[in-house]
């Protein structure tokens, strides 16, 4: 089975440059995938391809470009799982990539030069390239917060607003966290419609309040 699959996978063919450019591009690709840093995330998750779509139209991902998009929404929307995914999926496609939280005491250009210091010494070590100002050495980057304002103010590319889930996605989530299943329990009936009620599709309610049943 295994070498019926391998059999009819389509290799790389060279038809214009240099073949060892081509072996290069191949190996760094190969490099790339192998060792990505995957994010870790809930094993259920709901709504996440239509929105993976959407985000990664915004990220340009053709260009060569720096791309600098904005996700915002209220907190326990479910932002920084959503930047988990689209990360995790665009991740081995960069020569490196990189998941920085918690950054929202660099509001200055001062700050955000050490910031964009700091990260490339997290990627490349020692080898840290010259950069002078804030708008090089990165090619696509998402901020996550709750001011959509400030991402107006700063100037971003795109901007994606994450949107409390529906009453379907909500059932669908809370079921799957508090019973492991599709349905709650005969006995939770009552009490998880008005959990569900309560969180107003926000997930992250949902996963803390589904843990006490």
């Amino acid at each position: 089975m295994a070498l019926t699959e391998v059999h009819g996978l389509s290799g790389w063919h060279v038809q214009h440059g240099y073949e060892y450019k081509i072996i290069h591009e191949i190996a760094q690709h190969i490099f790339n995938v192998l060792y990505s840093k995957r994010l870790h995330i809930d094993d259920h998750l709901v709504r996440m391809d239509s929105r993976l779509k959407e985000i990664t139209s915004l990220l340009h991902m053709e260009s060569n470009d720096v791309c600098l998009i904005g996700i915002w929404g209220m907190a326990g929307i479910g932002k920084t799982t959503l930047t988990k995914v689209v990360y995790n999926q665009v991740a081995d496609q960069f020569e490196h990539a990189i998941f920085l939280s918690s950054v929202s005491k660099a509001q200055d250009d001062h700050q955000l030069l050490h910031l964009q210091k700091q990260l490339l010494a997290d990627i490349l070590g020692e080898n840290i390239p010259h950069i002078s100002n804030i708008d090089r050495g990165s090619s696509r980057i998402i901020i996550t917060t709750r001011d959509k304002h400030f991402l107006e103010v700063y100037g971003v590319d795109g901007l994606y607003e994450v949107k409390s889930l529906e009453y379907e996605e909500t059932v669908q989530l809370f079921n799957w966290h508090a019973f492991k299943a599709n349905h709650p329990e005969e006995n939770f009936k009552n009490l998880s419609e008005r959990i569900l009620a309560y969180a107003e599709g926000f997930p992250l309610a949902l996963k803390v309040l589904s843990s006490f049943l």
